[in-house]
């Protein structure tokens, strides 16, 4: 069966673009938000396409409402059968694209997706955590996420806009170890550490999304007040207990030396 591309309208061949009904050519014109919304439902391409563009970058603006979603939570439910023995049955959850949170149970068009060997949806704008960092492309901001395995190209891609990038590195177990990356020349500079987002904005300008396990970390809450104690009277203080050097031994009474 032939596939063509809704905005082309040539054969693809592709399994991933036959998926998304956009050949790789005109995938890779379109905006990040646009991106998100088409593999979130393939048949809406058109709908997208035609969707006016603000001035900002080419940029497409995602609404909460493209997100909305009604996913469920199933909890684990535990059986015991007649001779004492267990069974646990779970079903199978969907993890945000951008932390891994989990965001409640995974839907039949994603699991029909993923037993076909198509790339899931980006499903970010579900999560409270990444949801800023789709806004945030959709109003023109460029995105990384800072990983051992991507830091190569993530510095590759930066060299080529012409940032400044170092390995940031911290003492682990006795070693140096690379841990994120400084982009930027102090002391205007920003370090993202491996999990981050690194976020560049329109006006050249770099800032950090920090990962969700180190958000907490980096930005603990303050300590709750001590409560306050009703001012007593001050007692006298006790006499000081001598210390050891201090203390001395009554002379034994008997002799026991020898002369």
């Amino acid at each position: 069966m032939t596939v063509e591309c809704e905005l082309c309208h040539k054969p693809v061949h592709s399994r991933k673009a036959k998926g998304r009904r956009v050949g790789s050519g005109c995938w890779r014109k379109l905006s990040p938000g646009q991106r998100t919304l088409i593999l979130r439902d393939p048949s809406s391409v058109r709908a997208v396409i035609n969707r006016p563009v603000p001035h900002v970058d080419g940029q497409l603006p995602i609404e909460a409402a493209d997100f909305a979603t009604a996913r469920t939570h199933t909890p684990d439910r535990v059986t015991t059968d007649e001779h004492g023995h267990k069974t646990t049955t779970f079903t199978v959850q969907r993890a945000c694209n951008g932390c891994g949170t989990f965001l409640g149970d995974v839907t039949a068009a994603e699991m029909a997706a993923a037993i076909d060997g198509l790339p899931l949806t980006d499903v970010r704008g579900e999560c409270a955590h990444c949801r800023p960092l789709v806004e945030m492309e959709a109003a023109g901001c460029k995105t990384w996420e800072l990983t051992p395995r991507s830091y190569p190209r993530v510095d590759w891609e930066l060299d080529r806009l012409g940032v400044f990038t170092k390995a940031s590195t911290e003492m682990v177990d006795g070693k140096v170890t690379t841990v994120g990356m400084r982009i930027g020349a102090k002391p205007g500079h920003v370090v993202a550490r491996f999990g981050d987002w690194i976020i560049r904005h329109p006006d050249g300008a770099f800032t950090i999304h920090p990962a969700p396990a180190m958000e907490e970390a980096r930005c603990p809450s303050p300590p709750p007040p001590k409560p306050s104690t009703p001012a007593t009277q001050s007692e006298p203080p006790s006499p000081p207990t001598p210390s050891h050097a201090q203390r001395t031994t009554a002379p034994s009474s008997s002799n026991n030396s020898t002369p």
